[in-house]
């Protein structure tokens, strides 16, 4: 699906069994997606509540998953022991519910909703959750490279599911990553290496347990499947600035 978060009415092409475009829909970005979604691995279960299992598993990196670990068949997402992503789920929602009564933390709520992305929210999320690419076009400044994400999480965290969200936005070039995954840190009142966290290659990485928001490079998304073709943990891959990729999106 096409989503372009600058327009006031959000176009994205329908389901085969009513196939049109509507008027404001990229068909120039429409080859492009089926690429990119040709590309990727089958679809795996949709995200979990946390599951039955009681395994303490405490060890687990979240690093495991992509970086030459072998995930284990008591983990849940991102490398976390089923026990560690049920507490994730209780401390996401709280924080989420704790936000509407702070007042530091209304500001920062504000200062996100006057973005243009913020009135596509339930468009961007509606489209995500029906296929599995979606292009997001809009103007720079919009809110596309720090709201996205943030909808992602926040949408479930409020179902009690943010512990199994991993999500991995790429940026071309490492400063870029830094300093959204700073921006976003900032934006949420939480230090990076929590919840949100960056990895830039080599020993560069801020990111813990916890870490549902990765901002990373090209180059180490593309280690990573070499590593593990299916991405094993990872919930959500997003590529900003898609239009500087070339062959490395199979475009």
């Amino acid at each position: 699906m096409n989503l372009d978060l600058t327009t006031p009415k959000v176009a994205f092409s329908l389901q085969p069994a009513a196939r049109q475009l509507l008027a404001s829909c990229r068909p120039d970005l429409e080859d492009q997606r089926r690429r990119l979604e040709a590309l990727l691995p089958p679809p795996r279960e949709q995200l979990g509540g946390g599951g039955n299992d009681d395994s303490d598993d405490e060890g687990a990196s979240a690093d495991d998953d992509w970086e030459g670990g072998d995930q284990g068949s008591r983990r849940g997402r991102g490398g976390r022991s089923k026990k560690r992503q049920r507490e994730l789920n209780v401390m996401l929602r709280e924080r989420l519910q704790a936000a509407k009564r702070d007042k530091d933390a209304r500001a920062r709520f504000t200062a996100r909703r006057v973005l243009p992305a913020w009135r596509q929210r339930q468009a961007v999320l509606s489209a995500v959750g029906k296929s599995r690419v979606t292009l997001v076009t809009g103007e720079t400044g919009c809110g596309k490279s720090t709201q996205v994400p943030q909808f992602i999480l926040d949408e479930a965290a409020a179902a009690g599911r943010g512990g199994a969200v991993h999500i991995v936005i790429t940026q071309p070039r490492v400063l870029t990553a830094t300093a959204l995954a700073r921006r976003v840190a900032q934006e949420r009142g939480e230090a990076v290496g929590g919840v949100v966290g960056f990895s830039v290659g080599g020993a560069r990485k801020v990111v813990g347990p916890d870490t549902c928001l990765r901002f990373v490079t090209p180059g180490l998304l593309l280690r990573w499947l070499g590593v593990a073709h299916d991405l094993a943990g990872v919930t959500h891959v997003i590529v900003d600035e898609v239009h500087e990729r070339g062959i490395q999106v199979g475009g």
